[in-house]
């Protein structure tokens, strides 16, 4: 390789995950952490990896649903007024990506992505030593109201679901989730097959982050102020650093940190509300289960089972709004689960493009590389993005769909 040094701004589950691959390729990587940060999107999501998720949220189909999931109405779905001024303008560019030509390239991009993903993610934890965290049983998509299930049975078998396979609960698995979730019995479901789930996204994280230092990772505490696209570096204490080329994969702050250069990143903070508490281990042998009807992901950890929901336009350090963690915890009390007050309360921000495509590529000159704008898919994609900005660091070409240029 002609290139040897690579820096990493950022080590959240994509930057963790590119740092390893990066690494055990024979690269010299420094990653660049920001520090311990628990409000990160790797810490409190579902664990999903969503590979039938090959449709962008782009679309007239969210536009129409809009109203009918709007938090005041008691849905997932909430714009922070006082923030007005991120959402606004993102929206104005959301729309213009809702045009059918757009959904049709997003789908393809997200579909390319996704159909290796959990091959990718089996050697990325190989790599690791912690292929135990991974599970490969599919997930459930479950209702509660006879209308809501005969809509949404509909919708999901007509749906691109790319690699993943759809069929119908067995009357013994449907009757295994109304003994799971007895005080509100769902009435109908389907098993989505081909999926699967990181038992702990932060174990996860730490794990790949652990196996590139041991590698012979460098791995520094520290917030970039500076790029350049000579591949330079500054951190906020001074320090300056210099690679044959600097990787950005920063989150939702990867826009600020690509500003200097010129360039406007569309970024917005799609805010994210979870919480977790311990369970019998009855209730963590199920796999992931979305209850449709609430827009609740049901996700069972090592550490115990993790509820997660909500759609929350925002400045992404506004506080966390705690009516959503009200919300949550009563609905998953109405479940038939002993949540007490005490759980494990979070918001994180995902990075979302006006899109929903993820932005993976390189500038000119492809000493400046960049991956970042994963919204929902940043656990899905992160170890097939991993391979994508190795090939990148290598010469190789950005896809169009995926370059950051295309806005």
């Amino acid at each position: 390789m002609s290139r040897k040094s690579l820096i990493i701004v950022g080590a959240g589950m994509v930057g963790a995950a590119c740092a390893l691959r990066l690494q055990a390729a024979g690269r010299a990587v420094t990653l660049i952490d920001p520090g311990e940060d628990q409000q990160a999107s790797s810490f409190g999501n579902a664990g999903h990896i969503a590979v039938e998720q090959v449709a962008p949220l782009a679309g007239w189909g969210s536009v129409r649903a809009a109203p009918a999931m709007l938090f005041g109405v008691g849905g997932p779905l909430d714009f922070r007024w006082s923030d007005v001024g991120h959402w606004l303008p993102w929206s104005a560019r959301f729309l213009a990506a809702c045009r059918s030509d757009q959904v049709r390239r997003g789908t393809q991009a997200l579909g390319d992505l996704a159909l290796p993903a959990v091959r990718a993610w089996r050697d990325l934890l190989d790599l690791a030593s912690a292929s135990d965290l991974m599970v490969e049983d599919g997930h459930a998509l479950l209702w509660f109201d006879p209308r809501s299930a005969a809509t949404g049975r509909s919708k999901w078998l007509a749906a691109d679901i790319g690699s993943a396979t759809c069929r119908g609960l067995t009357s013994d698995e449907l009757s295994s989730y109304q003994v799971l979730l007895a005080g509100r019995p769902p009435v109908d479901g389907l098993r989505i097959e081909g999926t699967a789930r990181l038992t702990s996204p932060q174990r996860v994280r730490e794990a790949l982050v652990s196996a590139f230092v041991a590698r012979g990772g460098d791995r520094r505490r520290g917030l970039v102020t500076r790029i350049s696209p000579e591949a330079e570096v500054e951190l906020a204490d001074g320090t300056r650093l210099s690679a044959d080329q600097v990787l950005v994969a920063s989150g939702v702050r990867s826009g600020a940190v690509l500003a200097p250069l010129g360039t406007r990143v569309p970024l917005i903070a799609e805010r994210g509300y979870s919480i977790q508490f311990p369970v019998s281990s009855g209730s963590v042998g199920f796999p992931t289960a979305v209850l449709e009807d609430w827009s609740i992901v049901l996700a069972p950890q090592i550490e115990g089972l993790r509820a997660t929901s909500y759609v929350e336009f925002g400045d992404a350090e506004a506080p966390p709004d705690p009516r959503k963690w009200s919300r949550l915890i009563s609905r998953v009390r109405a479940l038939g689960f002993d949540v007490p007050d005490t759980c494990q309360r979070w918001m994180g921000c995902r990075p979302t493009l006006p899109d929903y495509v993820p932005a993976i590529g390189a500038w000119p000159g492809q000493r400046l590389l960049y991956a970042f704008g994963h919204q929902h898919l940043g656990v899905t994609l992160a170890a097939i993005t991993a391979e994508r900005i190795e090939a990148l660091a290598n010469g190789g070409p950005t896809d169009p769909a995926l370059d950051i240029r295309r806005f």
